[in-house]
């Protein structure tokens, strides 16, 4: 009698099955409360921001993760794994320009998981290892969007870890309101660029305060009468009297020839 496939196998036990995905939750609510626990104890905002870029890896489980600041533009403020970091380097440039294209299709204030692949015509998104992105975006307690938190990883974002996502993003802007204060909520009009050399002209123009003018030019200055002064008798001269360019009067002393002196005379 022949024996069917896999008859004899040892079956899962459903308790055993329950047990391990018990234990599993049990882990990543520790490291969830260890997170918010930590987040507390972060003293300034620079502090805090670096810890959002890396150490929530621990419960995201992320490869690399940009924190941008959003103000009239969108501004790259952190990126996991590194202290500082060059702006204008390709992949910077690249993240931000694909949180200013999520600007314009109105998706800036949306949690989007996407394929950077097909979402970016860039070869520098398209290339990158990490090529699956989360955006988080970051709101006030006035719901003013002012950053957002870009994870990236090799494999797609399941829709399960959306909502942990959420929750730690929200502990960390919390935290980071508590420690801006009412910065995050301001409004930011106009450039302090275009803002105050607007201002100071505008101070110019109405004579409140004096500004020092100086130009520069080439210049020559001569004598309106040129007279030349001659001796009656030749000789060597041993000694001029007055500095060059000196005002004199009738009867001023010139020059010595030797013992010799003689002086202009009275017209």
């Amino acid at each position: 009698m022949n024996r069917q496939i896999g008859e004899g196998a040892q079956k899962p036990n459903p308790s055993s099955v329950h047990a391990d995905q018990g234990k599993v939750q049990t882990d990543a609510m520790l490291r969830l409360l260890q997170l918010e626990a930590d987040i507390r104890s972060v003293e300034t905002e620079h502090e805090l921001l670096f810890h959002m870029a890396n150490e929530s890896r621990n419960v995201l489980a992320f490869r690399q993760a940009f924190v941008l600041r959003r103000r009239r533009r969108w501004r790259l403020a952190v990126v996991s794994s590194v202290s500082t970091f060059d702006r204008n380097a390709p992949l910077n440039l690249a993240i931000v320009q694909f949180a200013e294209a999520l600007r314009t299709t109105a998706s800036e204030d949306q949690v989007v998981s996407v394929d950077l692949s097909e979402y970016s015509d860039t070869d520098t998104l398209k290339m990158h290892p990490f090529r699956y992105a989360l955006w988080l975006p970051m709101r006030t307690r006035q719901d003013k969007l002012y950053a957002g938190l870009l994870l990236l990883r090799e494999t797609p974002w399941p829709k399960a870890i959306v909502p942990l996502a959420e929750r730690v993003v929200a502990t960390y802007g919390h935290a980071w309101e508590a420690l801006s204060g009412r910065k995050l909520n301001r409004q930011t009009i106009v450039s302090r660029r275009i803002l105050l050399p607007v201002f100071a002209a505008a101070l110019l123009s109405l004579g409140l305060f004096k500004a020092p003018l100086t130009v520069l030019a080439p210049s020559e200055v001569t004598g309106r009468d040129r007279v030349t002064v001659a001796a009656a008798i030749t000789g060597v001269v041993e000694e001029v009297t007055v500095s060059p360019n000196s005002l004199v009067e009738a009867g001023t002393l010139l020059a010595v020839r030797r013992h010799i002196k003689w002086g202009i005379r009275a017209a």
